[in-house]
């Protein structure tokens, strides 16, 4: 496994702020939810993505929350790279049936309404372009034309869904297909969302390369068009591809502080 300089850089600068060295990382776990219990000492959010879990040399146990902006990957690549073993990535025993095609999707309300933001704020730019003039005309545009691109912006990022093919894992959205080849694929988990209108999500981390030059991305995808009753599902199929897939939430609630359910996760 290999880290560049960047990646390293990065990967000291995050673990400085739970005043954790590189070199003290005993062993670590991501794309989980964290089960030290008593022994855990330090957690921001117990469920999500972004959440890595370190063991140190001196007998810490810490949970670390990672956004996007803190660069996973780079932490990830750091890490292995110096021999620091992820101890919960154990790949399947693949089945020797073939993956027919499967999609995992449903309606959705939510990208619905966003649509129909996305169309009349696109309706007012043009309108405010063709029919007013001066700053009033450049006011309504730049307004409705922020609407424009934020919807426009949820409707490729928060509504995926997904499709197994013979060879690939398929991730839609608006306007874009991702493809993940399962030779790639070392780690896959569903989880809960942080945000109650985006329900769950995706992390995924895929292996660029071999040898030493390989390094790993890792990925995340709001799939709220994939149904909670079916992630289960899914993650079986992931793993008869020999992929380490899991599902950490519980199909039956809506999001993770439904307290509907008495037993759940």
């Amino acid at each position: 496994m290999k880290a560049n300089s960047k990646e390293q850089a990065r990967a000291r600068q995050f673990l400085s702020r739970y005043k954790i060295k590189p070199e003290e990382v005993k062993q670590f776990e991501c794309l989980t939810r964290p089960h030290w219990g008593e022994r855990e000492a330090s957690i921001e959010a117990n469920y999500g993505p972004g959440l890595v879990h370190i063991e140190t040399t001196d007998g810490r146990c810490i949970t670390c929350k990672m956004h996007k902006r803190d660069h996973p990957s780079s932490l990830i690549n750091t890490l292995l790279s110096m021999g620091k073993p992820c101890a919960n990535m154990q790949p399947a025993e693949p089945s020797t049936g073939e993956q027919r095609h499967e999609r995992f999707s449903r309606p959705s309300l939510y990208m619905f309404w966003y649509f129909i933001v996305f169309l009349m704020s696109l309706i007012m730019v043009l309108w405010s372009i063709t029919s007013l003039n001066g700053i009033v005309a450049a006011g309504i545009a730049a307004a409705f034309g922020a609407f424009c691109l934020y919807a426009l912006f949820l409707l490729q990022t928060h509504f995926c869904f997904i499709t197994l093919e013979a060879d690939t894992m398929e991730v839609h959205s608006v306007g874009r297909t991702i493809r993940f080849p399962y030779e790639r694929i070392r780690k896959v988990n569903f989880d809960f969302a942080r945000e109650l209108n985006s329900t769950h999500v995706m992390e995924l981390l895929e292996q660029i390369g071999e040898g030493e030059e390989a390094s790993m991305r890792h990925h995340l995808y709001y799939i709220g068009r994939v149904p909670r009753t079916r992630l289960n599902d899914l993650a079986e199929k992931l793993q008869q591809q020999g992929i380490d897939a899991s599902c950490s939430l519980n199909d039956q609630k809506r999001h993770y502080h439904d307290t509907m359910h008495l037993q759940h996760n």
